[in-house]
């Protein structure tokens, strides 16, 4: 017999906004946090290094639509005992599947108890029809993705308009690849090639180091990559 549980779908509705369970306070060796979300619409709480960079994959990702951290609480029983389960993300794909994502460091795999909890976690949320993973740094810790990931944060802007778009795509002058350094002189500066990235109008590899001599394809048509960085 399934639980019901509060967890309707990411909407813009002041509750699905507010997470399950608040910030733990403060404790020695802890890191915490929040990033400004242009995705959501507000700061993303994260409390480990490896929630912060987990944020960082989710909201650049192109594949990913929404996400909220510590979205709800289930209650699962183990060995004859009732526990409480606090997700670390709820995420909304663009092929509208919904994945729930523990993020752990990777010696969690040691731990057999942990282990049995986490496979009726999963057995739970598939039976509820979302898919459950959990995530650890071998994922999450590409350098270079993670690098040009913080360098995108910090030149994009807001939504273009048509207009803006068209102007900036009329300065490519039907050209559908060119090197970074390329771009740079037709868009006049780094910053704005990376912005331009950010916004999509401009696309590539950003697993890899950019360089001058990089190749960037230029997406006229507005394609939308589903691509997830993790």
């Amino acid at each position: 017999m399934r639980k019901n549980i509060s967890r309707g779908p990411i909407g813009r509705n002041k509750e699905s906004l507010i997470r399950a369970r608040e910030p733990i306070g403060r404790s020695f060796g802890l890191v915490r946090g929040k990033f400004p979300s242009k995705k959501i619409g507000r700061m993303i709480h994260w409390e480990s290094q490896l929630e912060r960079d987990t944020v960082l994959l989710l909201e650049f990702s192109p594949g990913v639509i929404r996400y909220r951290e510590q979205p709800f609480k289930i209650h699962i029983v183990l060995d004859g005992k009732t526990s409480r389960y606090t997700p670390d993300f709820e995420v909304i794909r663009a092929n509208g599947e919904i994945e729930i994502i523990e993020v752990k460091p990777s010696q969690i795999y040691a731990d057999k108890h942990e282990m049995k909890r986490f496979a009726q976690i999963k057995k739970y949320f598939n039976d509820q029809g979302s898919e459950f993973r959990i995530v650890t740094e071998k994922e999450i810790r590409n350098e270079w993705l993670l690098e040009n990931l913080k360098i995108l944060k910090r030149f994009r802007r807001g939504a273009l308009s048509n207009v803006q778009r068209k102007i900036l795509l009329e300065k490519a002058q039907g050209i559908s690849e060119i090197q970074f350094g390329r771009a740079q002189q037709i868009f006049t500066d780094c910053g704005e090639v990376w912005s331009l990235l950010a916004d999509g109008i401009l696309q590539t590899d950003l697993s890899r180091e950019v360089l001058p001599t990089t190749t960037l394809k230029i997406n006229y048509e507005g394609t939308i990559d589903e691509s997830v960085y993790i």
